[in-house]
């Protein structure tokens, strides 16, 4: 891990603008996916500790959740506790593509994904909802139609949602709690490389933001209409919106990485996590009640926190093994 900062502006034309590798294999995999079905694989003990996990699909640390941080994988939901030690939820093993957590609602997330085989439910999920922090799950939509690889709800809401379906490559948007979905012009982001990151503004659910292999991506009329923000053109692998008015976004490129602009501020802020050019971080979770607190999770399963507000990160897990 390396320093990135950012005074103002987006690095020159003529510094390296890869695309990560791993990033590059999500958007194909989303583009090419034709269903299929999910069988879990090995799980520790419901509730035991946690030894080994494949890929890191979301990230959330709801106050209701006393301090956890809640890690969707490939095999399930998995939490860490304020003291570092991961343990398993109980419950079905879904492969969680898509999830996000209620911001108010005690106990409440949002999946999606592939199931369990075990659950009976269809494949895809559609999208689930649990009320009990993840040990059971029931369908609320678009069961056996969508695979939400990107999902994200309203920091202030929690009713409002979006996603992208990997199944359809369509963009869609409920303001019920995902019960009626809405189709959103998807076009001008497929054109810009594919959906890598969203997030819906706080203060307004007609205000939608998209990371995208070619930048960063807004619309003001509910995705009527799209056009590019910030980063000329860089990868913007993840975005975040806090409920009290702070933005995060990674950008693949070593003079930014993992960058903050906070309430009423003009410019983004280096917050100091660069995880090299075959990485990028995909998805981040501001602590509920630190303000100087954040996670990270990687597309190549790492996942990292800070305290101090960047100046420091600490590896909760490296390559799928927790720390």
């Amino acid at each position: 891990m390396t320093n990135g900062s950012l005074a103002g502006g987006a690095p020159k034309r003529g510094a390296s603008r890869r695309l990560p590798w791993i990033a590059l294999g999500v958007v194909a995999a989303a583009a090419a996916l034709g269903g299929g079905w999910w069988a879990a694989g090995p799980r520790a003990e419901a509730g035991g500790p946690v030894e080994r996990f494949s890929h890191v699909h979301g990230l959330d640390a709801p106050a209701w959740a006393g301090g956890d941080l809640l890690v969707a994988t490939h095999h399930g939901l998995l939490r860490v506790l304020p003291d570092g030690r991961w343990r398993t939820v109980p419950g079905p093993a879904h492969d969680l593509m898509g999830f996000r957590a209620h911001p108010s609602r005690a106990g409440q997330v949002y999946g999606s994904g592939h199931p369990d085989l075990r659950s009976g439910l269809p494949n895809p999920l559609g999208l689930l909802r649990s009320d009990d922090r993840g040990r059971t799950w029931a369908p609320v939509s678009l069961q056996g139609t969508a695979d939400f690889h990107v999902l994200t709800v309203q920091a202030t809401d929690g009713e409002a949602l979006l996603g992208f379906d990997a199944t359809g490559m369509r963009l869609l948007r409920s303001l019920d709690g995902g019960r009626r979905w809405e189709h959103v012009s998807a076009e001008p982001l497929l054109a810009a490389g594919g959906v890598l990151a969203l997030e819906l503004d706080p203060t307004d659910p007609d205000i939608l933001w998209a990371g995208t292999p070619r930048g960063l991506w807004a619309s003001d009329d509910g995705g009527v209409s799209w056009s590019e923000r910030d980063f000329g053109g860089l990868p913007v692998t993840a975005l975040r919106a806090s409920a009290d008015g702070r933005w995060f976004a990674y950008v693949a490129h070593p003079e930014l990485g993992l960058l903050v602009r906070e309430p009423d501020a003009a410019g983004w802020r280096g917050l100091g996590l660069w995880v090299g050019d075959e990485d990028a971080v995909g998805h981040v979770a501001p602590h509920p009640t630190e303000p100087d607190a954040l996670y990270a999770g990687t597309l190549g399963m790492s996942v990292f926190a800070t305290r101090d507000g960047g100046a420091t990160w600490q590896a909760l897990a490296e390559r799928g093994v927790p720390r």
